[in-house]
């Protein structure tokens, strides 16, 4: 899933970064004001970022499976050992 769309990289700070996001922030408020379409593919957790709803694993799912594995998978290390064990194998 979001295979084919598009994502903004948070690490974009540079001020030509943010001009960029600017000039498509404006397109995407034209587009909508005149009702015209703008194909552009974003990645679902992009337009609920943009919306206010809450994100959750599912979207992070959605785009990097890798991510959510690395994840669950520390989660299950850290039910396993006591704080101690885990933070010094993390160290």
């Amino acid at each position: 899933m979001n295979r084919d769309c598009w994502t903004i990289n948070p690490a974009a700070t540079s001020p030509v970064h943010l001009e960029m996001f600017e000039f498509v922030g404006a397109l995407m408020g034209m587009a909508f004001r005149s009702g015209s379409i703008l194909d552009v593919k974003l990645t679902s957790f992009f337009y609920r970022s943009l919306t206010g709803e809450p994100l959750d694993i599912a979207d992070l799912r959605a785009v990097d499976a890798y991510a959510v594995q690395a994840i669950k998978d520390l989660e299950n290390a850290k039910k396993q050992y006591d704080r101690e064990v885990f933070n010094a194998s993390i160290s």
